[in-house]
């Protein structure tokens, strides 16, 4: 799958400005840096999956990507997306044999 570049220059540029805006709001406010934040908009979430955002849009609208929706405009968590990354998980060949044998001795036990 190709990912247009200018997409991801384009989402690149929104965390920046994003980071940026609460680099600037935490020190006029105390003079601390703020956290990373962890609530995007489709874009970065695209680039942060690697996925095009019409990609991102459509498993939002089919539930099979964690998101919020406020005033019409989906929210991605970065931490909720790295969990979901990680639960998709395919199992490898070693795995799956492993799962298997463990079964077929539970079978002969009965």
């Amino acid at each position: 799958m190709e990912i247009n570049p200018f997409v991801t220059l384009e989402g690149h540029l929104l965390s920046i400005k994003e980071m940026l805006a609460q680099i600037l709001e935490g020190s006029a406010q105390n003079n601390t840096v703020p956290k990373k934040k962890d609530l995007v908009q489709t874009a970065p979430a695209a680039v942060h999956l690697g996925l095009k955002e019409q990609t991102v849009r459509v498993k939002a609208s089919k539930k099979e990507i964690p998101h919020s929706k406020v005033g019409g405009r989906l929210w991605f968590s970065l931490s909720e997306l790295d969990e979901w990354i990680r639960s998709q998980k395919v199992k490898t060949n070693d795995e799956l044999s492993a799962e298997a044998d463990a079964h077929l001795k539970k079978l002969k036990r009965k």
